[in-house]
């Protein structure tokens, strides 16, 4: 009492920080990346946190932490890789450099191995979207992707049909 008013407003993600400083916004749903840099600079307070429910080959699984995958097709013959040092000189994929569960993480396992991110890939590209990834690995395009957890599970090839991790990707 009174009754509470909520006002539901799309904000570009570059936008974010700006309309928090400003006080426009009372409470955002952001990924974790973005809301720990809010929560630093701004001291924000977490109420709530998600859950996802996925199931798999007919098992449910409630995810209750964030992480993210590194991953390559099983059927290298030429260069396989099998380690993160590996990953110098190839082709990299992930969502962009501010995705927790496909960039971030990743890029902290590289560092933690005396490896850039930047520097140590052949290429590194950003494509805004998971799905692209399973499917650039799975094309060729890409020979490592990074990804967050349960997006190879979800993913689906051409067709429609799920990728069998077992025979396409390590």
């Amino acid at each position: 009492d009174p009754p509470i008013r909520f006002e539901m407003k799309p904000i570009a993600f570059s936008n974010i920080f700006s309309e928090v400083e400003q006080g426009l916004i009372d409470f955002t749903y952001v990924n974790p990346s973005a809301f720990s840099c809010i929560d630093s600079e701004y001291e924000a307070v977490s109420l709530v946190s998600q859950v996802s429910r996925r199931v798999v080959n007919g098992k449910v699984y409630d995810l209750k932490k964030f992480g993210g995958v590194i991953f390559a097709r099983n059927d290298r013959t030429e260069e396989p890789i099998t380690s993160i040092l590996d990953l110098e000189g190839k082709i990299i994929a992930a969502a962009s450099i501010s995705g927790l569960g496909s960039g971030q993480m990743q890029f902290k396992r590289m560092i933690d191995e005396g490896m850039s991110y930047l520097q140590d890939p052949k290429q590194l590209v950003f494509t805004s979207n998971q799905g692209k990834i399973v499917q650039g690995v799975a094309n060729g395009d890409f020979d490592v992707g990074f990804v967050r957890t349960d997006q190879l599970e979800r993913s689906k090839d051409e067709n429609g049909n799920l990728y069998n991790r077992s025979e396409e990707h390590t």
